[in-house]
């Protein structure tokens, strides 16, 4: 991938490799700025093999920094700037980090462990023209780590060697049409794996990188759309979010939708949305096996079943669907989904035994990654996601372990036990988090607010439940496990109607708009309804600041409303939504 690179850039120099709201960035510049770096990795002694953090924003110094790790030989590690300091130090300390890439102002935070020096990239000298590293990553080579929700109650680093990734963009650049013309947008956090779509393919190739905002809303993505975007890389949540959102589809010809189950509702909205020209394509793959293993292109007259299936194995890649035996099912019937081939991680950092766990040794003695989830493969050959064989849940596209939020729960000194399970609000389709904890009686009581910042000091915002409840006792079924269905509904309250304050006219039509975007009862709202309680994420935030700022504020205050929504974003409730709306439409 390295010489990949550096092909393009001995060929199109003066071509645009990234283009966004600081302006855009040759090609020559990308690579003369990753020199820099990688120079200044080697001289502290960073090669080979050697894991560097890379904590800064959806910004050209986050491209630059990954490509200097690259060219020095080293691996990246991309972790999210919005995380709490205290996620980010135990990621650099699992993954024994010598050294982390970040820039102003996140170099003046405390997430640096013992041992891990920062190297802030903006105040580097770029007028330096060094030359690159005379020898290229070999195959085997660690080129990035990427963390997982964790079981065991700690996340887990997953090792990706070059030859995986390679094998990856070399398929993923042919079969998706990526050249010179691609206009591919990072709309995903660095943390998450499929970033690396964006990180990584445009630059292959000559095509170019294209930035927005830090804040995801639906001013900065009809931004990047106008920006020129040709494809977009995705989960199926962004995708519903940007259906719903009345945005101009612009010149975007190509969807990688992946990360969760894609559903042929979506799909057909989506074509609705960018055309019948556009190929919407349904990639597979968990992080152990390299961003995508497995794609389909949706056809409405073929896909009729109620998930668009994620199709065929790519190149280099195999297919295997399991019974608890490690036998083969029969067509048809379903079974555990393990893959093969040269896009398997080299396993989880400094875990050998959770290595050995997934990564098994099939009875031909094939190297096979237990996936976890259940498939079964269609008359045509193609294969389609059933479920999972255990409690992980996936939450805009991030796979999460419930046992993991328990976890960080339980650390609270008021906390005797703890249990998070999904729920499906009412109304909705989309399941939530819900967390139930039993309360220490030796200890002064506390409110939920006050876990919920805990695990906010410690977790990724997407892993805080939704709702929390207080309980007696964790019920347990004979076997032992959770008995889920005799847990109290956290929901039950936030929908009744108990609130019966009149609303006034700005809160009346808020009111509207909160109940067709949560699929809720519009009687059931009050003023101190609570956003978040009723079972909104943050996509359904940004779904709903976009209508308020519609229908309520109009065109002239919409920009700033949506500046101003982190303004009501803490305690999000009907009365000061509308108060922010009524504020700024009469200003």
């Amino acid at each position: 991938m390295v010489e990949l690179f550096r092909d393009q850039v001995r060929s199109r120099p003066d071509a645009v490799a990234i283009s966004g709201p600081e302006g855009e960035m040759s090609y020559r510049e990308l690579d003369r700025q990753a020199r820099v770096i990688a120079a200044e990795l080697r001289a502290r002694g960073i090669g080979r093999d050697t894991v560097v953090g890379l904590c800064a924003d959806r910004s050209a110094a986050a491209v630059t920094g990954a490509w200097g790790a690259l060219l020095a030989g080293a691996a990246y590690l991309p972790m999210d700037t919005k995380h709490p300091d205290g996620r980010l130090r135990a990621l650099l300390q699992d993954a024994r980090a010598p050294l982390c890439l970040t820039q102003h102002p996140h170099s003046e935070r405390d997430f640096l462990p013992d041992g891990c020096e920062p190297l802030v990239l903006d105040d580097l000298s770029y007028a330096a023209d060094p030359a690159a590293p005379p020898t290229p990553p070999a195959p085997s080579d660690l080129a990035y780590v990427v963390y997982t929700s964790g079981s065991t109650g700690h996340p887990k680093g997953v090792d990706i060697e070059h030859r995986s990734l390679s094998n990856y963009a070399d398929w993923a650049v042919r079969e998706h049409g990526i050249g010179p013309h691609t206009r591919l947008p990072l709309l995903c956090s660095l943390s998450f794996d499929v970033a690396q779509i964006s990180l990584v393919l445009p630059f292959l190739v000559g095509g170019t990188l294209l930035l927005m905002r830090d804040e995801l809303d639906h001013l900065s993505l009809q931004e990047v759309i106008d920006d020129g975007a040709t494809a977009l890389a995705l989960t199926p949540s962004h995708l519903d979010l940007m259906t719903r959102l009345g945005l101009s589809p612009g010149a975007v010809g190509t969807l990688m939708v992946i990360g969760e189950q894609f559903t042929r509702a979506l799909a057909l909205r989506a074509r609705e949305m960018f055309g019948p020209e556009c190929r919407i394509i349904n990639l597979y793959g968990p992080a152990e096996a390299t961003i995508g293993v497995s794609h389909h292109v949706f056809d409405a007259e073929r896909d009729t079943g109620a998930n668009v299936p994620i199709g065929l194995p790519q190149d280099g890649v195999s297919l295997f669907l399991l019974d608890a035996e490690r036998r083969f099912v029969a067509p048809g019937e379903t079974g555990e989904l393990y893959i093969g081939g040269v896009q398997l991680a080299r396993g989880y950092r400094g875990r050998p035994d959770l290595t050995r766990q997934r990564f098994v040794r099939l009875a031909d003695g094939t190297r096979a990654y237990r996936t976890g989830d259940l498939a079964r493969r269609l008359p045509s050959g193609e294969v389609e996601c059933c479920g999972r064989v255990d409690d992980q849940v996936k939450v805009r596209g991030h796979r999460i372990e419930p046992s993991e939020i328990a976890f960080t729960l339980e650390t609270h000194p008021a906390v005797a036990a703890a249990v998070v399970v999904p729920r499906t609000p009412p109304g909705r389709t989309e399941r939530a988090l819900c967390g139930y904890v039993v309360l220490r009686p030796d200890v002064p009581p506390v409110e939920m607010a006050e876990l919920t910042d805990h695990l906010l000091e410690h977790l990724p915002s997407y892993m805080v439940p939704a709702a929390m409840l207080a309980v007696e006792e964790i019920p347990r079924t004979v076997n032992g496990k959770v008995a889920a269905s005799a847990l109290p509904d956290p929901f039950a309250d936030a929908t009744a109607p108990g609130d019966t304050t009149p609303l006034s006219d700005p809160e009346a039509a808020v009111a509207k708009i909160w109940a067709r975007v949560l699929d809720t009862d519009v009687d059931g709202l009050g003023p101190a309804s609570d956003f978040h309680q009723l079972g909104g994420d943050s996509l359904a935030m940004i779904a709903m600041v976009a209508e308020v700022a519609s229908e309520i504020v109009g065109a002239t205050g919409a920009e700033a409303f949506t500046r101003r929504a982190p303004d009501f974003l803490a305690q999000p409730t009907l009365a000061r939504v509308a108060g922010l709306a009524e504020t700024v439409r009469t200003a």
